[in-house]
């Protein structure tokens, strides 16, 4: 605990335990209809900040952490490549569902605009 960054690793990992709890707990109906359904969406979009706190935690341990600088770097860990992989295809998918949500957006509202402007 008292090498430099551990504990801000660890802390990163809590905060995305408890964010997690938080977001699983009201994950149903219930939730929903105390809460309200902007509310509830809010707090359930945040799971995108829950990606991104499970994503830096993993990536120290992963990547930073080294057990002493006064010994020999450990062997590579072998979760390295396939946890860099899942990123990467995660964020291609999140992307590409983005601009294809964009796209559909964008060609539903020209006929609306080439018809009010044909007025």
């Amino acid at each position: 605990m008292a090498q430099q960054g551990f504990g801000f690793a660890n802390v990163v990992g809590f905060v995305a335990l408890a964010y997690g709890l938080v977001i699983g707990l009201t994950s149903n109906t219930f939730s929903q209809q105390i809460l309200g359904g902007s509310a509830w969406k809010w707090l359930q979009q945040g799971s995108y900040v829950l990606w991104a706190l499970v994503v830096a935690h993993t990536v120290y341990f992963l990547y930073l952490h080294f057990v002493s600088f006064h010994r020999p770097l450990p062997p590579g860990n072998c979760f390295r490549m396939p946890f860099a992989a899942i990123v990467v295809v995660t964020v291609t998918l999140q992307v590409t569902a983005y601009l294809a949500t964009w796209r559909r957006q964008r060609s539903r509202r020209r006929p609306a605009l080439a018809q009010i402007e044909g007025q």
